[in-house]
């Protein structure tokens, strides 16, 4: 098995793209889960008092 050097160019450009991919991933999950609770919260807002 080859020896990785982890400061390498390639390595560090390689993990900094999953890292930021990884980031971009939570950043939608969260946004989306925003969104979904904003949306609930404007429905109870705007349901009719019957």
């Amino acid at each position: 098995m080859a020896i990785i050097d982890p400061y390498s160019p390639e390595e560090v450009k390689k993990n900094r793209e999953v890292r930021e991919k990884r980031l971009a991933k939570q950043k939608r999950k969260k946004s989306l889960a925003l969104a979904e609770q904003f949306e609930e919260g404007v429905s109870i807002l705007t349901a009719p008092l019957d």
